[in-house]
């Protein structure tokens, strides 16, 4: 049984793969995937990529990781850690 309590970070990948002017299916096949079921996933928070397809996202979109995933990226100060939430 999945646990359905998991919270994802927020993102922009809808909002970017848009700007890109890119539909889900076009995304997904540049990704090697069979469908568009996980992108949507990803969008809609349910899930996350791969670091590997964060990657691929970001040179896709052309747009830095941070900006596809900002909680995710908090820009801190090297080698300070950042509060627990």
């Amino acid at each position: 049984m999945r646990n359905t309590n998991v919270k994802y970070p927020n993102n922009t990948l809808k909002e970017y793969r848009l700007r890109s002017g890119l539909t889900q299916e076009q995304v997904s096949q540049k990704l090697n995937m069979q469908c568009e079921g996980r992108l949507s996933r990803w969008e809609k928070g349910l899930s996350v990529p791969s670091l590997s397809n964060l990657g691929k996202l970001s040179q896709m979109y052309r747009v830095s990781p941070d900006l596809l995933y900002p909680e995710m990226f908090l820009h801190q100060e090297p080698g300070v850690l950042p509060e627990a939430v």
